[in-house]
Protein backbone atom coordinates (compact mmCIF):
# COMPACT_ATOMS: atom_id res chain seq x y z
CA UNK A 1 0.00 0.00 0.00
CA UNK A 2 0.98 3.62 -0.34
CA UNK A 3 1.19 4.03 3.36
CA UNK A 4 3.78 1.01 3.77
CA UNK A 5 5.69 1.98 0.86
CA UNK A 6 5.89 5.55 2.95
CA UNK A 7 7.31 3.49 6.37
CA UNK A 8 10.15 2.18 4.10
CA UNK A 9 11.22 5.50 2.45
CA UNK A 10 10.47 7.56 5.66
CA UNK A 11 10.34 11.50 4.84
CA UNK A 12 12.48 12.54 2.09
CA UNK A 13 14.09 9.23 2.27
CA UNK A 14 15.64 9.02 5.26
CA UNK A 15 14.85 5.41 5.99
CA UNK A 16 15.69 3.91 2.67
CA UNK A 17 18.86 5.82 2.66
CA UNK A 18 19.70 4.30 6.69
CA UNK A 19 19.53 1.23 5.77
CA UNK A 20 21.46 1.34 2.51
CA UNK A 21 24.17 2.95 3.70
CA UNK A 22 23.94 0.51 6.92
CA UNK A 23 23.96 -2.68 4.99
CA UNK A 24 25.86 -1.30 1.89
CA UNK A 25 22.68 -1.74 -0.57
CA UNK A 26 20.79 -0.22 -3.28
CA UNK A 27 16.61 0.37 -2.78
CA UNK A 28 14.08 0.70 -5.22
CA UNK A 29 10.81 0.99 -5.32
CA UNK A 30 8.63 1.67 -8.46
CA UNK A 31 7.14 5.44 -8.89
CA UNK A 32 3.54 5.61 -7.21
CA UNK A 33 1.28 4.46 -9.80
CA UNK A 34 3.41 1.56 -11.26
CA UNK A 35 2.28 -1.59 -10.11
CA UNK A 36 3.13 -5.06 -10.28
CA UNK A 37 0.78 -6.89 -13.39
CA UNK A 38 -2.30 -7.88 -11.87
CA UNK A 39 -1.87 -6.48 -8.76
CA UNK A 40 -2.23 -2.54 -7.16
CA UNK A 41 1.06 -3.21 -5.54
CA UNK A 42 4.35 -1.35 -5.86
CA UNK A 43 7.26 -3.33 -6.41
CA UNK A 44 10.66 -2.67 -3.86
CA UNK A 45 14.01 -3.87 -5.11
CA UNK A 46 17.38 -4.29 -3.05
CA UNK A 47 20.65 -4.87 -4.67
CA UNK A 48 23.59 -5.74 -2.68
CA UNK A 49 26.86 -7.62 -3.14
CA UNK A 50 26.12 -10.44 -0.04
CA UNK A 51 23.01 -12.63 0.64
CA UNK A 52 23.93 -11.57 4.03
CA UNK A 53 23.60 -7.89 3.26
CA UNK A 54 20.57 -8.19 0.94
CA UNK A 55 18.96 -10.42 4.08
CA UNK A 56 19.83 -7.34 6.64
CA UNK A 57 18.17 -4.86 4.41
CA UNK A 58 15.01 -6.86 3.93
CA UNK A 59 14.77 -7.28 7.36
CA UNK A 60 15.30 -3.66 8.30
CA UNK A 61 12.56 -2.96 5.77
CA UNK A 62 10.24 -5.24 7.42
CA UNK A 63 10.89 -4.19 11.03
CA UNK A 64 10.22 -0.27 9.12
CA UNK A 65 6.93 -1.99 7.94
CA UNK A 66 5.48 -3.51 11.12
CA UNK A 67 7.21 0.17 13.72
CA UNK A 68 4.36 1.66 13.73
CA UNK A 69 1.34 -0.91 14.14
CA UNK A 70 3.25 -4.04 15.15
CA UNK A 71 2.20 -5.86 11.54
CA UNK A 72 2.61 -5.88 7.91
CA UNK A 73 -0.73 -5.84 6.15
CA UNK A 74 0.57 -5.96 2.72
CA UNK A 75 -2.92 -4.48 1.31
CA UNK A 76 -4.79 -6.46 3.80
CA UNK A 77 -7.25 -5.11 6.26
CA UNK A 78 -7.40 -7.80 8.45
CA UNK A 79 -4.23 -9.10 10.14
CA UNK A 80 -3.08 -10.32 13.24
CA UNK A 81 -0.96 -8.62 15.77
CA UNK A 82 2.62 -9.49 14.97
CA UNK A 83 1.51 -11.19 11.50
CA UNK A 84 2.43 -10.11 8.26
CA UNK A 85 1.68 -10.32 4.59
CA UNK A 86 4.53 -10.38 2.18
CA UNK A 87 4.65 -11.82 -1.65
CA UNK A 88 8.59 -12.57 -2.94
CA UNK A 89 9.01 -12.59 -7.00
CA UNK A 90 11.45 -15.30 -8.04
CA UNK A 91 12.17 -16.81 -11.93
CA UNK A 92 10.07 -19.82 -12.36
CA UNK A 93 13.00 -22.13 -12.14
CA UNK A 94 13.58 -20.95 -8.25
CA UNK A 95 9.80 -21.19 -7.43
CA UNK A 96 10.12 -24.40 -8.48
CA UNK A 97 13.38 -25.53 -6.33
CA UNK A 98 11.41 -23.59 -3.41
CA UNK A 99 8.35 -26.31 -3.53
CA UNK A 100 10.79 -29.29 -4.45
CA UNK A 101 10.23 -32.43 -4.91
CA UNK A 102 7.16 -33.85 -4.11
CA UNK A 103 6.52 -30.65 -2.47
CA UNK A 104 9.21 -31.73 0.35
CA UNK A 105 11.01 -28.56 0.88
CA UNK A 106 7.93 -26.19 0.57
CA UNK A 107 6.41 -28.27 3.55
CA UNK A 108 9.87 -27.76 5.35
CA UNK A 109 9.66 -24.24 4.85
CA UNK A 110 6.37 -24.22 6.61
CA UNK A 111 7.19 -26.16 9.22
CA UNK A 112 10.39 -24.32 10.49
CA UNK A 113 8.91 -20.74 9.65
CA UNK A 114 5.45 -20.81 11.16
CA UNK A 115 4.22 -19.43 8.10
CA UNK A 116 1.48 -20.27 5.29
CA UNK A 117 3.78 -20.59 2.39
CA UNK A 118 2.50 -20.81 -1.30
CA UNK A 119 4.05 -20.93 -4.53
CA UNK A 120 1.09 -19.32 -6.93
CA UNK A 121 0.20 -20.88 -10.47
CA UNK A 122 0.52 -17.65 -12.65
CA UNK A 123 3.66 -17.43 -14.41
CA UNK A 124 4.25 -13.97 -15.46
CA UNK A 125 6.13 -13.01 -18.31
CA UNK A 126 7.83 -15.79 -20.98
CA UNK A 127 10.58 -18.05 -21.26
CA UNK A 128 13.52 -17.66 -18.81
CA UNK A 129 12.10 -13.74 -17.77
CA UNK A 130 9.02 -15.30 -16.22
CA UNK A 131 8.13 -15.24 -12.49
CA UNK A 132 6.21 -16.59 -10.13
CA UNK A 133 5.26 -14.58 -7.04
CA UNK A 134 6.11 -16.23 -3.60
CA UNK A 135 3.04 -15.44 -0.97
CA UNK A 136 3.86 -16.28 2.32
CA UNK A 137 1.21 -15.51 5.94
CA UNK A 138 2.01 -15.75 9.28
CA UNK A 139 4.45 -14.22 11.89
CA UNK A 140 6.52 -11.85 10.99
CA UNK A 141 9.54 -13.48 13.65
CA UNK A 142 8.72 -16.14 10.46
CA UNK A 143 10.43 -14.17 7.98
CA UNK A 144 13.65 -14.48 9.26
CA UNK A 145 13.24 -18.52 8.08
CA UNK A 146 11.70 -17.55 4.95
CA UNK A 147 14.27 -14.91 3.50
CA UNK A 148 17.51 -16.95 3.79
CA UNK A 149 15.95 -19.84 2.23
CA UNK A 150 14.69 -17.78 -0.74
CA UNK A 151 18.04 -16.50 -1.03
CA UNK A 152 19.82 -19.28 -1.18
CA UNK A 153 17.18 -20.65 -4.01
CA UNK A 154 18.77 -17.39 -6.01
CA UNK A 155 22.15 -17.89 -5.32
CA UNK A 156 21.79 -21.68 -6.79
CA UNK A 157 20.56 -19.88 -10.08
CA UNK A 158 23.12 -16.53 -10.25
CA UNK A 159 25.64 -17.64 -12.41
CA UNK A 160 23.20 -19.28 -15.09
CA UNK A 161 23.47 -16.62 -18.37
CA UNK A 162 19.77 -15.70 -17.54
CA UNK A 163 20.15 -14.86 -13.94
CA UNK A 164 20.88 -11.14 -15.23
CA UNK A 165 18.32 -10.48 -17.87
CA UNK A 166 15.37 -11.43 -15.20
CA UNK A 167 17.21 -9.62 -12.80
CA UNK A 168 17.10 -6.10 -14.29
CA UNK A 169 13.37 -6.80 -16.25
CA UNK A 170 11.65 -5.49 -13.41
CA UNK A 171 7.53 -5.52 -14.60
CA UNK A 172 6.18 -3.23 -12.71
CA UNK A 173 4.75 -0.31 -14.58
CA UNK A 174 1.59 2.28 -14.88
CA UNK A 175 -1.49 0.51 -14.30
CA UNK A 176 -1.89 -2.49 -13.64
CA UNK A 177 -1.57 -5.37 -16.34
CA UNK A 178 -3.82 -8.34 -16.31
CA UNK A 179 -1.52 -11.80 -15.40
CA UNK A 180 -2.14 -14.05 -17.77
CA UNK A 181 -1.44 -17.85 -17.14
CA UNK A 182 1.84 -19.02 -18.38
CA UNK A 183 2.83 -23.07 -19.12
CA UNK A 184 4.66 -23.27 -15.79
CA UNK A 185 2.50 -23.30 -12.82
CA UNK A 186 3.71 -23.30 -9.15
CA UNK A 187 2.50 -26.21 -7.09
CA UNK A 188 2.40 -26.89 -3.28
CA UNK A 189 -1.15 -25.63 -2.88
CA UNK A 190 -3.49 -27.13 0.39
CA UNK A 191 -5.52 -26.19 2.98
CA UNK A 192 -2.88 -24.00 4.59
CA UNK A 193 -1.89 -22.19 1.20
CA UNK A 194 -2.11 -18.27 1.76
CA UNK A 195 -3.16 -16.72 -1.61
CA UNK A 196 -4.31 -13.37 -0.89
CA UNK A 197 -2.45 -10.21 -1.96
CA UNK A 198 -0.57 -8.89 0.79
CA UNK A 199 2.16 -6.26 0.56
CA UNK A 200 3.79 -5.21 -2.70
CA UNK A 201 5.73 -7.77 -3.74
CA UNK A 202 9.18 -8.26 -2.81
CA UNK A 203 11.51 -9.37 -5.41
CA UNK A 204 14.82 -10.97 -5.06
CA UNK A 205 18.17 -11.42 -6.98
CA UNK A 206 19.83 -10.44 -9.88
CA UNK A 207 23.91 -10.09 -10.58
CA UNK A 208 24.75 -8.83 -6.87
CA UNK A 209 20.96 -8.43 -6.38
CA UNK A 210 18.30 -10.03 -4.56
CA UNK A 211 15.33 -9.72 -6.21
CA UNK A 212 13.69 -12.75 -6.63
CA UNK A 213 15.95 -12.09 -9.27
CA UNK A 214 19.14 -11.25 -9.48
CA UNK A 215 22.04 -12.99 -7.34
CA UNK A 216 21.36 -10.70 -4.59
CA UNK A 217 18.43 -8.53 -5.68
CA UNK A 218 15.33 -8.75 -3.25
CA UNK A 219 12.50 -7.99 -5.32
CA UNK A 220 9.59 -7.51 -2.94
CA UNK A 221 6.11 -5.29 -2.98
CA UNK A 222 4.29 -3.30 -0.55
Amino acid sequence: SPKEAACVLGPGGVNSRQISETTGTKLHLSGRGEYYPGTQMQEFCIKGNSPDSVADAIMQALHKLSEETGRINGGEWEVEDGGARVHFILPVQCARAVIGRGGEAIKTLRVNSGMKVHVEEIVVGAGELGEQVVSCAGPIAGLQAVVPFLLEKMQEVAALPWYNRWAFDVKAGKGSAPMSKGQEKGKGKGPDDWRGKGMDDWRGGKGDDWRGKGADDWRGGK
